[in-house]
C-alpha cells in the first residue's frame, strides 16, 4: 500500500482493472479519491466473466468500456447504449463515460452536461483488437484531464486505437505524429 500511496494527488491516474484481483476493494477507494482526474478500464475477460464488476470504483472521471461490457454489467441486451451509459453514470458518479463499439465507433456521455457525442468507425483494417482499448484510455485520459474538449478527445482516443489496431496486440506505442497527422486530416 505504500506505493500506492506516491500515487496521492498526482495530476492524472489511468487504471487498467483486468480483474486479476491485483487491485481490491479498498485499493480502488484510495485512488478513486487520490487524484485530481481519475480514468478506468475494468475489462472482462475469460478468466474473470461473471466474477468482475467496476462497481467498486465510484466517483470516476472517465470510465471507458466496449458496449458487450456495459451489456454484461446489467445484465441487458436490448435498451439503446445511451440509456445504460447514463444509469451507470448515475449509479457510480462517472463524469464521463466512453463505450466502444467496434467498427461502429464510439460514444462518449458527460454526466455533466447530459450530452452524448459520437465518433464513427474510422478504421477496417484491422489486424489485431488487442490493446486498442488501452490505447484509447491513455490518449483520452490525458486529453480531457489536460482540459482538452469533449469531441477533440474523443477524436484522439479513437485515433490513437486505430493505430494499435494495424498491429498485433501490443507491438507499437501510439505514435504522435502519426496521431497529429490523422487529427489534422480529418478536421480539415
Amino acid at each position: 500500500m505504500k506505493k500506492i500511496k506516491s500515487f496521492k494527488n498526482k495530476h492524472c491516474i489511468i487504471i487498467s482493472d483486468y480483474g486479476h484481483g491485483f487491485i481490491t476493494k479498498k485499493i480502488a477507494r484510495y485512488l478513486c479519491q487520490s487524484s485530481k482526474f481519475v480514468a478506468l478500464n475494468a475489462q472482462i475477460n475469460s478468466s474473470n466473466i461473471g466474477i468482475h464488476s467496476m462497481r467498486k470504483y465510484k466517483n470516476v472521471n472517465l470510465y471507458i468500456i466496449n458496449e458487450k461490457e456495459i451489456r454484461h454489467e446489467f445484465r441487458d441486451k436490448d435498451s439503446k447504449v445511451e440509456i445504460l451509459m447514463k444509469k451507470i453514470s448515475k449509479e457510480q458518479n462517472i463524469n464521463i463515460v466512453v463505450v466502444t463499439r467496434g467498427l461502429k465507433g464510439a460514444i462518449l456521455y458527460s454526466n455533466q452536461k447530459n450530452k452524448y457525442y459520437y465518433c464513427g468507425g474510422l478504421s477496417e483494417n484491422i489486424v489485431d483488437k488487442v490493446g486498442a482499448g488501452d490505447a484509447m484510455l491513455s490518449i483520452i485520459a490525458v486529453s480531457l484531464a489536460s482540459g482538452l474538449d469533449e469531441r477533440v478527445s474523443l477524436l484522439l482516443g479513437s485515433l490513437a486505437a486505430i493505430q494499435s489496431l494495424k498491429s498485433h496486440a501490443n507491438k507499437f506505442f501510439v505514435n504522435k505524429t502519426e496521431l497529429l497527422r490523422s487529427a489534422e486530416y480529418i478536421l480539415k
